[in-house]
């Protein structure tokens, strides 16, 4: 088990306001090469990933990058504004570990990719949490 896997879980669970945009769209590093951002979805990026001291508590920064599904501005700000509703002060117990606390660092909430013009948000997330 990951982070990654750890935020997926709860993230991506039934009546989140995340899950309700993206379904289970959430990939780590980039998306599947199937995917032609014609739906919804989130690529989680691990910054960085550390123990405090001696514990086996983690703490890691996350970037969210949050597409739309369409080249309009407002659907992937509707993303970025579902990942910040489900996952800012979250904590819970899945089978993948525990958040402890999740905290909205920074963001974009809307860009353009300059190679194909699709829009995007980007959120920055810092995670405290032990697997």
């Amino acid at each position: 088990m990951s982070v990654a896997d750890l935020l997926y879980s709860v993230c991506i669970r039934t009546g989140t306001p995340l899950y309700s945009q993206i379904g289970n769209r959430m990939w780590l590093d980039t998306p599947i090469d199937s995917w032609n951002n014609t739906t919804a979805a989130v690529v989680v990026q691990i910054i960085n990933d550390r123990t405090i001291g001696v514990c086996p508590v983690h703490v890691a920064q996350v970037r969210f990058i949050c597409y739309g599904g369409s080249e309009r501005l407002d659907a992937a700000n509707a993303v970025y504004q579902a990942l910040i509703n489900t996952l800012h002060g979250a904590n819970a117990k899945t089978d993948a570990g525990t958040l402890y606390a999740a905290f909205f660092v920074s963001g974009t909430p809307c860009e353009r990719n300059n190679e194909d013009e699709w829009a995007y948000a980007d959120a920055l997330f810092e995670v405290i949490y032990t697997l």
